[in-house]
């Protein structure tokens, strides 16, 4: 037996994907900045042919920027390689007039490179690689310099989602970030890390602990010395964290790359999990675990409420317990490189702002993040800088960072393309200064306590690290940091000679220090607190012991997350607090609250909130929800019987129910079947039986390998095909929406459009917003060009009888199944070895029928167009 798709249209597209021609450069008239911003002007540095497809940066003390450049595009045989480049501005006109290539040609694409000193970082997944300079020329010769793999183990060395770039924190320590293809590390002091999960290229590792006893999913973060020791993953379950910054109070910021219509950036709690890939293991999308309820509601009542109301709440798992909240959203796109400004070079109003490239909109986005309750929240986005209207330019801004003077440079990939490889073999760097004078870029002096202590006021990240690592070797210098703290008014400055009042270990620093945990400010107070604990953290339990007494949020917020491994004995009367301080309404403190109770819920429960519990029918908010986190068996008992008591409405139901959805364990799954059965008896209106059926099928019931038994495939034929003009052409005829509007309906067997229609293919509601016109009518006209992120995995798997077709979205060797979202968005497990089946997978290959085999015409393909674009 076969079932045939009968759609119109399979766009596997990312929000980014397809054009074939090659866009122009943009020059200096291509870009505007917000009318805020318009003390600025940005100037070209670098170009080709001197760069090809800039990726990442960084600039080093003497004042050189260091480019890890894409050749992909340049190697067409291998669509693979990459170098580093060493640009230099020779006289001083802001220009670069000199490329020095540091090293060979590199195996893959390196995403990531950064500069402290001599010590160059190059982020070439599988490894993480460390280079030394010794005679500081610039260039990289085997028989005097040094090549080490300080780890090795990320997963995906020919794709994005793998490991990024090492940025420096204000401690002395190191943070990188890497996507979701997986990661199965073993550390210089013998630790092991296993992070995988249904898209990583490491199955086998789904559900595997770590060496410090905790399961990982998906991308995540991750702080280590820089001798490879001491590794800790600080958050978990992003899908393609492409860069982070640490600012001098030891915040945590990132922002999360290429996922049609949930884009983000966030400030990082930590511990905190994403909830991109299913919380247990990672072996369930988002796509197969979400709920119709938890589809985006458009409406002026619900934007006004909530002005993340149109997005799915399933994407990042918002509904369930464990899940941090995503941060700040703002629809499709892929934000990469960020920086954090600290000083004023650029002017005062810049100081606290972060900014992130987005390659999707063509632009940067600025945030003003700001300490609200116990959370840093980023604000809403502002247009920093884009593309003039009307300008058609490529532009794909990949990384931002600051010079020795506080000037910031943008790195230009320019391939209009989210695809590695796949587009220009042109790139740009540009400069953004100030339209008044510029600081002079001052010398660096590390050979000097004092040059030194300047070299912590740098914009440059790499070199105010460097000014730290040498600083925190030196006795006798808490006078001078005491001095240079007392010294300024600027709140990172000080926040950066206190973080070195701990290092050196000085007895009158580390009272200093302690004293500022009575600071007025509550930021000082946490970043006492951070310094401290990472300082001495043989007393970590003192100074969480003093801090729990706060009387502000984020202070014990920050208790909270560092109590996650500690025993209950030794935190028990800190839980206490931090239970007793719970309001019921925020999320990120009642996330920190479970954080700091991971392995020892059952007492908590049990001594520290039952007790405190009213009868069922008067549990408030606040009851249900530390119930609903906490989740032991004795809570989630209470919890039920507390929903048969009150019968909540339906919309309190679904909200309620989903920590009925989550099992980390066989029993627990059987337990909580059982009590969404119960449940069931008593809640029997349609509406709440659906939704439990939802829960059970796509939460609890997981289902069991089947032998193949039918056969799924796409059809081939779609009637008489037609003959089509070239894109171009396509786009010069007159679009008319009404028309492409009943076309489209033609698409709904697959995709959603404006929440109608069916799952397999992406969700074109938004897509075309920032899409340009001729790339919407290339992707119809030819879709196999480009293959969105999420939809590379193309496979057939078939045996003498039976033929499936479409999308692996799981894959688990040891147990011989594979799961394949094919026909009308389905998903079917398949007991591969038993059912003697192949596995066939395609490479650059769409299930998308081409508008030529659809026997469409030019004008439908317009008016299709023109519709998507109407949205």
């Amino acid at each position: 037996m076969h079932k045939f798709l009968k759609p119109f249209l399979i766009f596997c597209l990312s929000a980014s994907c397809l054009l074939a021609e090659e866009n122009p450069l943009p020059t200096e008239n291509s870009f505007q900045f917000h009318k805020d911003f318009n003390d600025l002007k940005i100037e070209t540095f670098a170009k080709s042919p001197m760069i090809n497809s800039p990726v990442a940066m960084d600039v080093d003390y003497q004042g050189r920027l260091w480019v890890a450049d894409d050749l992909a595009k340049i190697d067409k045989k291998t669509r693979r390689g990459g170098r580093i480049l060493v640009l230099e501005d020779i006289n001083n006109d802001g220009k670069a007039d000199k490329a020095t290539q540091f090293g060979p040609k590199l195996t893959s694409m390196p995403l990531g490179i950064a500069v402290y000193d001599n010590v160059i970082v190059v982020s070439l997944s599988p490894d993480l690689i460390v280079f030394t300079d010794v005679n500081r020329n610039g260039k990289f010769e085997e028989d005097i310099d040094n090549k080490e793999v300080l780890m090795t183990g990320f997963h995906g060395f020919d794709h994005d989602h793998s490991l990024h770039a090492v940025v420096g924190a204000p401690n002395g320590q190191w943070y990188l970030s890497t996507g979701n293809n997986g990661a199965d590390i073993k550390t210089k002091d013998g630790k092991e890390f296993h992070v995988s999960s249904y898209y990583s290229r490491n199955p086998e590792s789904m559900g595997k602990k770590s060496s410090d006893g905790h399961t990982y999913v998906g991308g995540f973060g991750m702080s280590l010395n820089p001798d490879g020791t001491n590794a800790e993953i600080i958050f978990q379950n992003a899908r393609n964290t492409h860069d982070m910054f640490v600012t001098s109070f030891g915040d945590l910021y990132q922002s999360d790359n290429d996922d049609p219509a949930h884009a983000r950036v966030a400030w990082t709690m930590k511990h905190s999990n994403y909830g991109y890939a299913s919380l247990e293991d990672g072996s369930r999308s988002w796509e197969e675990s979400g709920k119709s309820w938890e589809e985006g509601k458009v409406t002026a009542y619900s934007l006004k409420v909530d002005r993340h109301a149109r997005f799915n709440k399933a994407h990042w798992r918002e509904n369930y317990p464990g899940t941090t909240p995503p941060g700040s959203m703002w629809g499709s796109g892929a934000p990469t490189g960020c920086i954090f400004i600290e000083g004023d070079e650029l002017g005062e109003k810049y100081r606290g702002k972060f900014i992130i490239c987005e390659t999707v909109n063509k632009a940067l986005f600025s945030f003003d993040p700001k300490l609200k309750d116990t959370e840093i929240e980023m604000g809403l986005k502002t247009d920093f800088l884009t593309l003039k209207p009307g300008d058609k330019s490529a532009f794909l801004p990949t990384d931002i960072v600051l010079d020795l003077n506080g000037s910031a440079y943008i790195s230009d990939w320019n391939s209009y393309s989210n695809g590695r490889g796949r587009g220009n073999a042109q790139g740009a760097i540009y400069k953004i200064s100030c339209k008044a004078a510029m600081p002079k870029k001052p010398t660096v002096d590390f050979n000097t306590t004092a040059g030194l202590i300047e070299a912590l006021k740098s914009p440059a990240v790499s070199v105010r690290w460097v000014a730290v690592d040498r600083l925190k070797k030196k006795k006798g210098i808490f006078p001078e940091l005491k001095k240079f703290y007392e010294s300024t008014n600027n709140k990172w400055y000080k926040a950066r000679a206190v973080w070195l009042m701990g290092l050196i270990k000085d007895v009158n620093g580390k009272k200093f220090i302690e004293s500022l945990m009575n600071h007025t400010d509550p930021q000082f107070r946490i970043l006492a607190m951070r310094t401290l604990i990472y300082s001495y953290p043989q007393e970590k339990m003192k100074y969480l012991k003093l801090a729990v007494r706060d009387t502000h949020n984020a202070v014990k917020r920050e208790v909270a997350v560092n109590l996650r491994d500690a025993s209950y004995e030794d935190s028990k009367q800190m839980l206490k607090e931090i239970v007793k301080a719970y309001d019921g309404k925020n999320r990120y403190y009642l996330e920190a609250l479970g954080t700091a109770a991971t392995g020892k819920e059952k007492e908590v429960y049990n001594e520290l909130v039952r007790p405190t519990l009213p009868e069922l029918a008067k549990w408030n908010d606040l009851h249900k929800r530390l119930a609903w986190r906490l989740r032991s068996s004795e809570a989630l008992d209470d919890f039920m019987n507390c929903l048969i008591v009150q019968k909540p409405d339906l919309e309190e139901f679904r909200r309620w129910i989903m920590t009925f959805s989550l099992a980390y364990t066989p029993e627990e799954q059987a337990a909580n079947y059982h009590r969404i059965k119960n449940l069931n008896t008593v809640f029997n209106q349609d509406d709440f039986q659906s939704t439990t059926h939802e829960v059970l099928e796509k939460d609890l019931v997981d289902k069991k390998p089947e032998v193949m038994a039918m056969s799924y495939e796409f059809p081939k034929a779609y009637g008489s095909p037609t003959t089509l003009s070239a894109s171009k052409e396509i786009a010069k005829l007159s679009g008319n929406a009404l028309k492409g509007q009943y076309k489209i309906g033609l698409c709904y067997t697959c995709h959603k459009v404006n929440n109608v229609g069916g799952t397999f293919g992406p969700d074109l509601s938004s897509w075309a917003r920032n899409t340009s016109l001729e790339e919407v009518i290339e992707s119809i006209v030819h879709p196999s060009a480009r293959i969105a992120h999420g939809y590379e995995k193309v496979v057939i798997v078939e045996n003498d009888k039976y033929r499936v077709e479409g999308i692996q979205t799981g894959y688990g060797y040891h147990a011989g199944s594979i799961k394949v979202k094919t026909v009308g968005g389905q998903t079917v497990k398949l007991a591969f070895r038993r059912s003697k089946a192949r596995i066939k997978k395609l490479e650059n290959h769409s299930w998308m029928p081409s508008a030529s085999t659809m026997g469409l015409s030019d004008q439908d393909v317009r008016d299709i167009a023109a519709y998507l674009k109407s949205l």
